[in-house]
């Protein structure tokens, strides 16, 4: 159930404030000022979940909460603002009840709207199998956005590969690829002169992705061996190091093959 319902269930009734006829019993949740009944439901433990995904499924879902044990707590106990709510939820776990505030709506209320709220419920079976659901749907909704992505790349990877076609009587020939390598030494201080050491190894080759990452391993392999023969750094105990690869194709930055790893190694 959603919290209208929830709250409708156990007698807990919405007021607003009324200039010139006094205070009003309403059902919305998006124009009350004060609630009655709340000692019904506070203090009392209910399971929650939800998990809506975005209108756009490539940005963040709207919410995603999994199924949660908490404790019904009224608003006026937090000093946060509580939007469209009497009351908020606390989770519980390993039997203790933690400070994290819950709110019921989520946060795509605005005015008269109050945003949807998390699915309530008294038993953990009920809150699992709700969850299976929308966690079911939202696969879905992946799952098409998913295909749409592939088929868009796809089609532009085509019309790239089209491009070349007129291009075809031209001879092709190799490429000069360059690995720059930029090792940092970070058991030195910042104003240590010689703290980071780069060096560079060119190949002529077809610049194919699996060979740039074979010429890639290969330049990390022999990074002990220049680094012996070039620095002063410490020898037979262990240095960390950053570690930077930038890879150029006849002198244009192949971004892909940017890496940045940590390193330990002794010299």
């Amino acid at each position: 159930m959603e919290l209208e319902e929830y709250l409708q269930n156990n007698n807990v009734t919405l007021w607003r404030n009324n200039r010139v006829l006094g205070p009003q019993q309403t059902k919305s949740l998006a124009d009350f000022d004060y609630a009655e009944g709340l000692e019904n439901i506070t203090g009392k433990m209910v399971w929650i979940c939800d998990y809506r995904a975005n209108a756009d499924p490539t940005k963040k879902p709207i919410r995603g909460i999994e199924p949660t044990p908490v404790v019904v707590t009224d608003a006026k106990e937090t000093n946060k603002t509580i939007y469209y709510s009497p009351i908020y939820f606390r989770p519980v776990k390993n039997g203790h009840i933690m400070s994290k505030v819950i709110a019921p709506m989520d946060n795509t209320g605005y005015r008269g709207y109050t945003g949807e709220s998390v699915n309530i419920f008294y038993t953990v079976e009920d809150c699992v199998k709700c969850y299976r659901e929308q966690v079911r749907q939202a696969n879905e909704i992946y799952e098409k956005e998913k295909a749409r992505i592939i088929k868009e790349f796809d089609a532009r990877m085509q019309i790239l590969d089209n491009s070349l076609t007129p291009f075809n009587d031209v001879p092709q020939s190799d490429y000069t690829v360059t690995v720059k390598a930029d090792a940092t030494n970070n058991d030195l201080p910042y104003s240590a002169k010689d703290r980071g050491y780069r060096y560079e190894v060119s190949k002529s080759m077809t610049p194919e992705k699996y060979a740039i990452e074979k010429f890639k391993s290969c330049v990390l392999r022999n990074l002990a061996d220049e680094l012996r023969a070039n620095t002063q750094w410490m020898r037979g105990a262990p240095i960390s190091l950053t570690f930077i690869l930038d890879v150029y194709v006849d002198g244009m930055q192949d971004i892909t093959q940017t890496e940045m790893m940590p390193l330990t190694l002794t010299l």
